[in-house]
Formats: C-alpha cells, sequence, structure tokens
C-alpha cells in the first residue's frame, strides 16, 4: 500500500473517530441537562446509560481519532506535515490531545457523580455534575475549533 492510500484511510479513520466522540459528546451534553432535573432515581437510570455511551462511543472515538491522526502524521512524514502548515498546525495537534486528556478527565469525574447519586448523595452529585459539564463544554468548544481549522485547512 502506497503511502498516499494509508493516508487516506487513516483521514478517514480519523474523521470516523471523531464523529464519534463529538457526535456522542453533544448529545450526553443536550440530553444530560435535562435528566439532570429529574428526581434522584429516575436521574440514576439515565446516568447509567450515560456511562455506557462514555465507555463505548466515546472512548471508541477518542481512541480512533487519536490512532489514526498519529497514522496520518507518520505514513505522509513529519516534515512535510510540520514543514508546510507551521505553527497553527502544532496547536491543533496540542489542542486534540489536550482534549483527549480533558475527556478522561471528565469522565472519571461523571464516574464520581454516578457514585455520588447512587449512594444518596446529591450535594456530592451536584458538584461533580457541574465539573463534568465544565469539562465536556471544553472539550466540546477545542473539537469545534479542531473541526473548523481542519476544514479551513484543507479546502
Amino acid at each position: 500500500m502506497d503511502a498516499y492510500t494509508l493516508s487516506t484511510l487513516f483521514r478517514v479513520l480519523h474523521v470516523l473517530g471523531f464523529s464519534l466522540w463529538l457526535g456522542a459528546l453533544l448529545v450526553e451534553y443536550w440530553v444530560g441537562g435535562a435528566y439532570a432535573r429529574l428526581e434522584a432515581s429516575a436521574r440514576a437510570v439515565y446516568a447509567g446509560i450515560h456511562r455506557n455511551i462514555d465507555r463505548t462511543i466515546i472512548h471508541l472515538g477518542v481512541g480512533l481519532s487519536v490512532l489514526a491522526g498519529l497514522g496520518m502524521l507518520f505514513s505522509i512524514g513529519l516534515g512535510t506535515v510540520f514543514g508546510t502548515r507551521g505553527g497553527w498546525f502544532h496547536l491543533k495537534i496540542l489542542l486534540g490531545f489536550v482534549a483527549a486528556a480533558l475527556q478522561m478527565w471528565a469522565n472519571l469525574s461523571f464516574k464520581r457523580a454516578l457514585e455520588a447519586l447512587t449512594s444518596g448523595q446529591e450535594g456530592a452529585w451536584g458538584r461533580a455534575y457541574r465539573r463534568w459539564r465544565l469539562l465536556a463544554g471544553l472539550v466540546l468548544l477545542m473539537l469545534l475549533y479542531n473541526l473548523l481549522t481542519g476544514v479551513i485547512s484543507t479546502a
């Protein structure tokens, strides 16, 4: 397989992973705002579903995005990528890794919120849930920035 075909394959996998990550996070963020206002017993059911989305779709999306992105870098040569795109491309890559790290922190925060909810600690649930919303919002902003700069730089 030549470098161009391999790079195209990695690009498709990268976009697929990014789409899974962004789509699932948008759904979680939107639905999470609705179920956070429910009573504790109903909230626990939806929070369990939310946790399963984190464990499957988001982790798959993050993994595909990072691994395929690294594959793209190494398949076409680091000198080509970094030499032609300059500092903005460094920022794009850095934001991608920071977003992945924040996503993992958000997942841990939501796990703590779910544990507090199941043990009946409403105050701890609220604090951990607000921290998750803040982290998830930051990740969404970073992903949207990377999406827009990717579209602009490849046009």
